[in-house]
């Protein structure tokens, strides 16, 4: 129940705009939650951003952009070198 309840408060407190990248409207909507907004990642890869998920980290690379040497890792993790 008190995940329902959670989307139906989501749910009335969203606003959102339809997302356009380079003049080309994209599936999905950008939401604002708590004064924030989130866009879909969906979007984001229509305008060429690659993401990749290791455990507990989204990566974004943006195009052109060189990829770092290491995988970034979540605060606190050790860090591991890349093979």
């Amino acid at each position: 129940m008190g995940v329902l309840m959670l989307g139906m408060a989501l749910a009335q407190t969203q606003s959102g705009w339809n997302v356009v990248i380079n003049g080309r409207p994209v599936s999905g909507r950008a939401i604002v939650v708590g004064g924030k907004t989130y866009v879909p990642l969906d979007a984001l890869r229509a305008s060429g951003i690659t993401a990749t998920t290791t455990p507990g980290t989204l990566s974004l690379t943006l195009p052109g952009a060189a990829r770092p040497a290491t995988v970034p890792q979540a605060p606190g993790a050790p860090i591991r070198p890349m093979r």
